[in-house]
């Protein structure tokens, strides 16, 4: 939990003005062609996780969203394959495959 969960458990700071800065770093946090993957996912778990503890939880469905949306064009061959992957399986795209099939290829 971070300093500014913490102030809200001690009623100094809005819980309301929170979630919305949490919700707004979530959806606009962004991976660089450059940058490191599992790093980039790792923070946006925090972020998700943050906001659970807050009372506001992130369906597997919007999370998978904003991972795959927060990634550089550098990934797209990777994410038509795991979308098609899981067409065809007729299964959901969860949270862990999104981890398994782009953090490996890094």
């Amino acid at each position: 939990m971070g300093e500014a969960e913490e102030a809200v458990l001690e009623g100094v700071q809005d819980p309301v003005t929170l979630l919305i800065d949490l919700g707004r770093k979530f959806q606009n946090t962004h991976c660089g062609d450059s940058d490191n993957a599992r790093t980039h996912f790792e923070k946006l778990t925090d972020l998700r996780e943050r906001s659970s503890a807050l009372g506001r939880t992130v369906c597997d469905d919007g999370y998978v969203s904003v991972l795959i949306g927060s990634l550089p064009t550098s990934y797209d061959v990777t994410i038509n394959a795991l979308t098609t992957s899981c067409n065809v399986a007729n299964n959901d795209i969860m949270p862990t495959s999104v981890f398994c099939h782009l953090i490996c290829v890094q």
